[in-house]
């Protein structure tokens, strides 16, 4: 269980740190629950006796915290949705658009 939350809270807030959103907060909560959980994570590695009850309840208490940050950080992910958009196959709400990029380099 020492292991679980610290792969996974540093996973989820590496996608909000690196995800534009339109709230700069979210990033700063990002990056102090990053470093909180590292020093955690150390102190759990080296110094924490498994016989004592404190590093018990903080790993179950990381764990939850783990669940809910990943919760978060996809909160926005359309492929986690349970009805995706009707228009998703089509590329969005207008079907004429114009695609992005070009075919310069290639021969049709």
């Amino acid at each position: 269980m020492a292991t679980f939350f610290p792969a996974l809270i540093g996973s989820s807030l590496m996608q909000m740190m690196f995800e534009p959103v339109p709230n700069r907060r979210l990033h700063a909560f990002s990056f102090m629950t990053l470093i909180g959980t590292f020093g955690f994570a150390i102190y759990l590695n080296a110094y924490a006796q498994y016989k004592d009850a404190f590093p018990w309840f903080g790993v179950i208490g990381l764990c939850l915290l783990a669940l809910w940050i990943w919760w978060i950080s996809n909160a926005d992910n359309i492929g986690l949705y349970d009805n995706p958009p009707i228009d998703a196959p089509t590329g969005g709400s207008d079907p004429n658009i114009q695609l992005q990029g070009d075919t310069s380099g290639f021969e049709l």
